[in-house]
C-alpha cells in the first residue's frame, strides 16, 4: 500500500456528508486523502507524520463566512487563532468594511481600520490590495468582499 505523508489514528470522523460519525484512520498523501478507514496494516515507518486522534473529531476544514482579518493578515499571515479552531476558509470584507479600493477622500476610513494593527495601506485599487495579500504566507484560504462602506467612503469622504 501507499505510503502516506500522514496518517490520522482513530480519531471520530465527520466528513461533512451527513453521516453519522464514525471512528477511523485518515491517510493523506500531498494534499490530497487517500484513505477513510481501518488503515491499521499501515507501518508507520513509512509514514512522515503520525498524530493518535483518539478523542478526537477529525472533520473537513470549516469555513468562515464572516471574518474581519482584511488588516490583521499582514500581522499573521497564518491565521493561526482560525487555524486553531478548523476553520481552512474565510471571507473578509463584511459588514460594508473593506481596506480597498482607496482614494484621496476615504483613506482615513481604512487609516483607523488599519491603525489598531499599526499599519498603513500601500495600495489604491483593489487589484492592488490583493496582491499585497498575495506577498503574505498566508495559512488559510481567503476570499474577499468589496466593502460597500469603503466605495462609499471613497467616493463620498
Amino acid at each position: 500500500m501507499t505510503d502516506f505523508d500522514l496518517l490520522m489514528r482513530g480519531g471520530t470522523v465527520v466528513d461533512g456528508t451527513g453521516s453519522p460519525p464514525r471512528y477511523a484512520d485518515v491517510g493523506v498523501l500531498g494534499d490530497r486523502i487517500l484513505a477513510i478507514d481501518d488503515l491499521s496494516a499501515i507501518d508507520e515507518r513509512g509514514v512522515a507524520q503520525v498524530i493518535d486522534a483518539h478523542g478526537l473529531v477529525v472533520a473537513p476544514g470549516f469555513i468562515d463566512p464572516h471574518g474581519h482579518s482584511d488588516g490583521s493578515l499582514f500581522v499573521d499571515g497564518g491565521l493561526g487563532g482560525h487555524l486553531r479552531q478548523g476553520y481552512t476558509t474565510h471571507l473578509s470584507g463584511n459588514c460594508g468594511e473593506a481596506l480597498a479600493p482607496l482614494t484621496d477622500a476615504g483613506r482615513e476610513l481604512v487609516a483607523l481600520a488599519l491603525r489598531p494593527n499599526q499599519l498603513v495601506a500601500r495600495w489604491r485599487t483593489f487589484g492592488e490590495y490583493l496582491d499585497a495579500v498575495d506577498g503574505e504566507r498566508l495559512g488559510v484560504n481567503l476570499a474577499f468582499l468589496v466593502g460597500q462602506g469603503t466605495v462609499r467612503g471613497s467616493a463620498m469622504g
